[in-house]
């Protein structure tokens, strides 16, 4: 089975007007690990559009990112 590192949406919401990925979130010091999958989980609630590349989305995070007009990327580690 697969490891993620989660985050979760209340952790990305201030983060608008950018492209989140993994490494920005590293940098940013929400996740512990350059190198471990990412995935999103819905906890949280959004009032902006973001733009989100990740490993993984729980589909309650999918649909608030995609219901405040925002977009995904599912990556391919």
């Amino acid at each position: 089975a697969k490891v993620y590192q989660v985050v979760n949406l209340d952790r990305l919401a201030q983060l608008t007007g950018v492209l989140i990925t993994p490494a920005l979130l590293w940098e940013k010091g929400i996740v512990k690990s350059r190198s471990k999958s990412v995935k999103v989980l819905g906890d949280g609630e959004l009032s902006a559009a973001i733009k989100v590349q990740a490993h993984a989305f729980s589909r309650s995070a999918q649909e608030k990112i995609e219901k405040a007009g925002g977009t995904i990327e599912v990556l391919h580690a």
